[in-house]
């Protein structure tokens, strides 16, 4: 099996503060070292914890409302905005 190396990171999860200032290689490449990485759809950090999947998660759903709300500004119907709001 063959990697391409130029898509493979090191993620380091470790569990004391001490961090190992270990250069990884695949072949005769250098893998480079990444604090998170998005993996089938979840981003998983160094540390294990959410905030980076929840802020890209809300910064998404932000942009979308904005377009939305850029869009359809001129309709003043609440029920036609409720619709469009609860539909995406």
């Amino acid at each position: 099996m063959e990697f391409n190396v130029e898509k493979c990171k090191v993620l380091r999860v470790v569990r004391t503060r001490t961090i190992y200032d270990r250069q990884y290689t695949l072949g005769s490449s250098h893998l480079s070292v990444v604090q998170s990485e998005k993996d089938l759809g979840v981003w998983i950090s160094d540390t294990l914890n959410w905030n980076i999947h929840t802020d890209n998660i809300v910064a998404k759903a932000q942009k979308m409302l904005g377009l939305l709300y850029r869009t359809f500004k001129d309709i003043d119907d609440n029920s036609v905005k409720r619709l469009l709001y609860f539909t995406w």
